[in-house]
């Protein structure tokens, strides 16, 4: 997910009221947000930030903390803070740890808390001239990286959106007037017990604004792509609904995607060339095995017209049995390619036996982007692979969670993707003593919508393809009731919608 394009941030009418109810049924979008905040000195960021994480229950990293404690720590230690070899080797070998709490952020530096010391008007006027040094930058910014790599993050400082997490969710801007800047440091001095004219302040804010947006090394500036908030006349609460309103924005058009995407037309998904079969051997399986499942078993085949499409698709299948693949290949109208479980390759003689009728290994468990990215090139060049967005076998009438894999090759791909629910497929007596009946439903396919290339992303899309299945589920159940049904997954609560009619 990007954020919302570069703009200037105005509540829209009723926007605010609404906040509480939007956060309440959007926490699980919101949950897996990135939020870069940036800005000049004294703007309300870290304040601003440690509201917005609370509210939306995200850890809250506050980067400035982390060079504040630096510098206190070359300040101890009487080193040059022009010394940019020293300070980076302090930065590699000095433990500082940064942990939310009620009243803010606390700091430690090794074994010692210094969530004031870092605050003292000695650290703050060297703290700029610290961190913009190239190679104390660099010592922190994997650090930073990785904390955010975890997700569900709020991370503020002054290049979090440009250098730091250029692919953040959302990037915030927050600025304010000089003047009023300087009356809310003063505010916090005063609250420590320190004192000193605003005026004095008033410098020391222009003389940081000029060091940091004028440094060579991640200069303070403005992301393309981030939404300035000027907080001169807000107050702090409205500083928080601001940003969280924003959060909001970006979540809600991802969903919306997702649920709701482009009609789909067959025609415009034709590809040059394209044949529904490549492989005699695979048609002639096919046709075997679909005539020895109606003659032994019996089977219910519904297909939806529009799934023969003139071109590749991505086939969305939920997992009950080792079965499911060849059931659901003698159903489909054209051929596919199966991406299988690495275990299924074990055995030699299996394994060539598999591989000729189109499986391919994955690695379970782990970012097997070779087996992905296969998909994605089969998709590409005019062939149609099976998936299960479940990713390994669930108890009949009930859907798992998806795995990002899935979402990976749908989004890469940019080919349709068409939902198929099959049962019965553990249960292997023949006709007149089975319980279950052979079914296999192909649901209508669907385009996806825009959306961006991260985890989250991915998931969604998982998610958004077990709603259609479950839709078939329900559309198999009215026909013949099973026990253990558990669409409401997929149907209730946080998700919506049984998929197509």
């Amino acid at each position: 997910m990007k954020g919302p394009a570069s703009e200037r941030f105005t509540f829209r009418p009723g926007e605010r009221e609404a906040l509480d109810a939007k956060l309440e049924e959007q926490q699980q979008a919101l949950s897996r947000l990135v939020i870069a905040i940036d800005g000049p000195a004294g703007s309300g960021k870290s304040t601003t930030a440690r509201h917005v994480a609370r509210r939306l229950r995200l850890r809250h990293l506050d980067t400035g903390a982390l060079y504040r404690a630096l510098t206190l720590a070359a300040l101890r230690q009487q080193i040059d803070p022009h010394d940019a070899e020293a300070l980076a080797r302090l930065a590699a070998t000095t433990t500082i740890r940064v942990e939310a709490a009620d009243g803010g952020a606390r700091v430690w530096l090794g074994e010692e808390e210094v969530t004031d010391a870092i605050r003292s008007p000695q650290v703050t006027a060297l703290v700029s001239r610290v961190s913009a040094l190239p190679a104390v930058r660099s010592a922190m910014l994997e650090e930073q990286r990785r904390q955010a790599a975890r997700g569900g993050t709020v991370m503020e400082g002054r290049d979090i959106g440009s250098v730091v997490l250029p692919d953040a969710d959302l990037k915030v801007f927050l600025t304010a007037a000089v003047t009023t800047r300087a009356q809310r440091r003063q505010k916090e001095e005063a609250a420590r017990g320190e004192s000193r004219p605003l005026a004095e302040i008033e410098r020391e804010i222009v003389a940081r604004d000029h060091a940091d947006s004028t440094r060579a090394s991640a200069p303070l500036l403005r992301a393309k792509d981030a939404v300035e908030v000027d907080s001169s006349e807000m107050p702090l609460d409205e500083q928080v609904d601001a940003v969280l309103a924003l959060a909001l924005r970006t979540v809600e058009p991802a969903q919306r995607h997702a649920a709701e995407p482009a009609p789909f037309d067959a025609k415009e998904w034709r590809q040059p060339g394209f044949r529904r079969f490549h492989h005699r051997r695979y048609r002639f399986a096919q046709l075997t095995i679909g005539t020895m499942v109606r003659n032994f078993y019996g089977i219910r085949r519904e297909i939806h017209p529009a799934a023969r499409v003139p071109g590749s698709v991505l086939v969305a299948c939920n997992h009950i049995s080792a079965l499911d693949p060849p059931l659901v290949g003698s159903v489909l109208p054209f051929e596919v390619y199966y991406v299988a479980k690495s275990e299924l390759f074990r055995n030699p003689l299996f394994a060539r036996l598999i591989r000729a009728f189109n499986a391919y290994p994955i690695r379970r468990g782990t970012a097997d982007f070779t087996a992905l990215d296969h998909a994605v090139k089969l998709l590409q060049s005019g062939h149609n692979v099976l998936m299960f967005p479940e990713g390994t076998r669930q108890r009949p009438g009930r859907l798992g969670a998806p795995r990002w894999g899935f979402g990976y090759v749908a989004q890469h791909a940019g080919r349709p993707v068409v939902p198929v629910f099959v049962r019965g497929t553990r249960d292997l007596r023949p006709r007149g003593l089975r319980r279950e009946p052979f079914e296999v439903w192909v649901g209508e396919p669907y385009a996806l919508g825009p959306a961006a290339a991260d985890q989250a992303a991915y998931l969604a899309l998982g998610r958004d393809a077990l709603r259609r299945i479950a839709g078939l589920m329900l559309r198999s159940a009215a026909h013949h009731p099973f026990a253990g049904l558990e669409p409401a997954t997929y149907l209730a609560g946080t998700e919506s919608g049984p998929g197509p009619s």
